[in-house]
């Protein structure tokens, strides 16, 4: 979808997750460009490539961050539910209370690889606007994968395969630390 409406973007640096007062900077400096910024974008757990989380305390000063600048937080989280260890981070969308916060997910990660099927949770409206640019860039989500997920949920075996995921990939990063401490 991006490439059909042409967004411009603006990196930005990271050490343990997306640098709050750099995010602020730069918000000012577009605000005073005259430039509108229509939304954050963030992967705030296991960031691709570096592989980092937000704390939680990066969390809520984005949200007042987005609350002080009126912009929406688009928060891609398709590894949430794949930790290795220690205690999950409520997500970005579940600590914010004001709708402003787009919550992605994917099955790709957490069920099948090859099942390009996603999820999108919050504000109804950008959700529709959002179905109808999907609608213009792609005839229609295969009917079998939409299926295959739906079945597995009911049958209430997605957690299980989470699990069943989480230790296969725990032990390739294992085997992968290991040969790179020789």
């Amino acid at each position: 979808m991006c490439c059909r409406i042409s967004p411009k973007q603006k990196g930005l640096y990271i050490d343990e997750g997306m640098r709050m007062d750099i995010l602020e900077e730069k918000l000012i400096q577009l605000k005073n460009e005259g430039k509108k910024v229509k939304f954050i974008y963030t992967i705030s757990n296991f960031q691709n490539p570096a592989g980092v989380t937000m704390s939680l305390a990066r969390r809520k000063k984005i949200i007042e961050i987005a609350h002080k600048f009126n912009v929406f937080i688009v928060e891609d989280n398709p590894y949430e539910k794949l930790r290795f260890e220690g205690e999950p981070i409520p997500s970005i969308y579940s600590l914010e209370k004001n709708g402003s916060v787009i919550s992605l997910g994917t099955f790709s990660k957490i069920l099948c690889p090859g099942l390009r099927l996603a999820w999108i949770l919050g504000n109804k409206e950008i959700i529709r606007k959002m179905a109808i640019l999907k609608q213009a860039t792609d005839l229609c989500t295969s009917i079998l994968s939409q299926l295959i997920a739906s079945e597995y949920c009911k049958l209430g075996k997605l957690e299980e395969n989470i699990k069943s995921n989480i230790q296969i990939y725990k032990k390739k990063r294992d085997v992968m630390l290991n040969a790179l401490a020789k």
